[in-house]
């Protein structure tokens, strides 16, 4: 699993192969698909164990809290929760790309499937800690926040062409801190609810 996770963060999606992550990790190849028949599903998995150790650490601190959480509180909160977790990151911008890859349905429907039971629990407990949501917040919050990451990560750690193009003097746009972009996003999101 640490040669998949050094893969997926390190490497273009489309550059990790099973085949390959078999050959570093010294696997036999058919030992590795017996666990993981795509490398979606392997990304799947990955990204299941940290949006539970996320999820986890984030309930823990709201648990601790004495008051609820205005807008700017929650939105930093939560950004300053993220902006160390780089695995996590990574792979929520993968994601959307292994989607669109993914043959087997069935390893769709039980990746949706854990990530609901890792996120509702935390949806919930967001809208019972903050002023800003309301029933059904939660949940709205954490898609926007899995979008936002997916666009701030590949500028915020760039790779590749990206990385290439930000050592250009007229690239400074590209300059991205991820936690205060995701939390001024975050916090637009929790004031300017539709």
């Amino acid at each position: 699993m640490a040669t998949a996770e050094r893969a997926f963060c390190q490497s273009p999606y489309t550059q990790v192969t099973l085949e390959e992550l078999s050959k570093q990790a010294g696997v036999p190849q058919g030992t590795s698909s017996l666990y993981f028949t795509t490398k979606e599903e392997l990304l799947g998995s990955l990204l299941v164990v940290e949006v539970g150790a996320w999820c986890d650490a984030i309930r823990a601190g709201l648990s601790k809290a004495t008051t609820r959480l205005d807008a700017p509180a929650l939105a930093t909160a939560l950004a300053k929760s993220l902006a160390g977790r780089d695995k996590l990151t990574r792979y929520l911008a993968l994601l959307h790309v292994a989607l669109e890859e993914s043959r087997d349905s069935v390893a769709l429907d039980h990746l949706r499937g854990s990530l609901r039971v890792k996120l509702t629990g935390l949806a919930e407990q967001l809208e019972i800690c903050s002023d800003s949501l309301q029933a059904g917040d939660g949940a709205r919050l954490l898609r926007r926040l899995w979008m936002a990451v997916a666009g701030l990560e590949p500028l915020a750690r760039p790779r590749g062409a990206v990385l290439l193009a930000s050592h250009e003097p007229e690239s400074g746009w590209l300059d991205v801190d991820f936690e205060e972009e995701l939390s001024a996003l975050l916090e637009a999101f929790l004031t300017d609810r539709p």
